[in-house]
């Protein structure tokens, strides 16, 4: 795939805080750096736009959350503090006119966005790992390190609702698809619905693929999921091990694989979708981030950005990608020529196969007696199967 070079110049006093991150290759999408963001002091854990894009909040595993104010090219608008971890979640309101912020010490804080005041918390029995208000702006969600889900009703602070167990591991990802159902995503490989007058599952579905997840994310509206995953996978003649890095996309609805994208070597630690699913964005510990076009299944614009990437982001319209790492900034990207797809294409069902060499199984059985005493023993099967399991092990096997 041919590729155009592209490099952003700037004035000197602007290339010092670029740090060798303005080199984006792209065929028919565009990106280039618009702006750094400074005022963390740690590695960027978690970014979150607002609904109609008027605000991003960034936050570090340090415990520092900003707000920023895209209205006015980026202006820091507020800082707050609470400890969210490496792995905290965040969401704004539907008017924009909160901040829920959650992370390991069990619960969510609410912030007024223009005065930063402080509105009140919501505890948890567990670290928050996701969280998601429902559409008419009256619910919030969050999802629990430990499985838990756990609704409030955002005026009182009243908890609504708690599911102990939704998940056998950690909550990834959660979403309201109309008001009253949610689906959830657990790195236990399952996918749930959910309704909230109900503590079981409407339905489930499982992935019995053998991988450890390091990363996931969905559309907006759960059409289309993926999974950073790390395959391990035994060597021939067991040498040693082999480790791979794929991301597997899943159907939202059934999550069934539709296929896996492979441009990663080494682990993936972010990922997102813009709202419509018809881009990703992934990167990790390989200091660059793929931006995917879901319909081709193909890298469309790769960026090296120098630095692990751990914390992926696009706004509500796709125009913008921002993006964190262990640099401690959060970089902005403006991006043209997303086309902005308002369905799944279906050619998603049809991208790559997965050649990811698998583990191999074989069950071998010899013979020699019979209950049946009409029937001879037989001399040989036992060793004749002996012989073809060494041979299976062997090397040549």
């Amino acid at each position: 795939m041919k590729r155009l070079i592209g490099i952003i110049m700037f004035p000197i006093s602007l290339m010092s805080l670029i740090g060798g991150a303005d080199i984006c290759y792209a065929d028919k999408l565009s990106c280039r750096i618009y702006d750094e963001l400074k005022g963390h002091n740690n590695e960027i854990a978690s970014i979150a736009f607002s609904p109609k894009g008027s605000y991003m909040a960034s936050a570090d595993s340090g415990g520092t959350i900003i707000t920023w104010d895209l209205k006015t090219e980026g202006k820091m608008l507020r800082k707050f503090t609470a400890s969210l971890g490496n792995e905290g979640a965040m969401v704004f309101s539907q008017d924009e006119q909160y901040l829920f912020c959650g992370g390991k010490d069990n619960a969510v804080h609410m912030w007024g966005i223009t005065d930063g005041s402080k509105i009140r918390e919501f505890s948890m029995n567990q670290p928050i790992k996701s969280l998601a208000i429902s559409p008419d702006n009256r619910t919030l969600m969050a999802g629990g390190s430990r499985g838990g889900i756990v609704f409030w009703d955002i005026k009182t602070g009243k908890e609504i609702k708690e599911i102990m167990k939704a998940h056998d591991k950690r909550v990834m990802f959660s979403t309201f698809t109309d008001q009253d159902s949610i689906r959830s995503v657990g790195e236990d490989h399952k996918m749930k619905s959910w309704n909230m007058n109900r503590s079981d599952s409407l339905a489930a579905s499982v992935d019995e693929t053998s991988y450890e997840i390091t990363s996931g994310a969905c559309n907006a509206t759960m059409d289309i999921c993926a999974v950073g995953a790390t395959v391990v996978r035994m060597q021939k003649g067991y040498k040693g091990i082999d480790e791979f890095y794929n991301i597997y996309l899943k159907d939202g609805i059934s999550w069934a694989k539709a296929g896996t994208l492979k441009g990663h070597d080494l682990p993936i630690h972010a990922l997102a979708f813009t709202n419509q699913g018809d881009y990703l964005a992934s990167g990790g510990d390989g200091k660059k981030v793929n931006i995917w076009n879901m319909q081709s299944s193909q890298i469309e614009a790769d960026i090296a950005y120098g630095a692990k990437v751990s914390a992926l982001c696009f706004s509500p319209d796709g125009n913008w990608l921002a993006v964190g790492g262990d640099n401690k900034l959060v970089t902005l990207y403006e991006l043209k020529g997303i086309a902005g797809a308002k369905e799944i294409p279906e050619s998603i069902m049809i991208s790559e196969s997965d050649d990811t060499p698998g583990e191999k199984y074989a069950v071998v059985v010899g013979l020699s007696k019979f209950m049946d005493i009409n029937i001879d023993p037989l001399n040989y099967t036992v060793l004749d199967a002996k012989a073809f399991y060494d041979f299976l092990i062997s090397e040549k096997g």
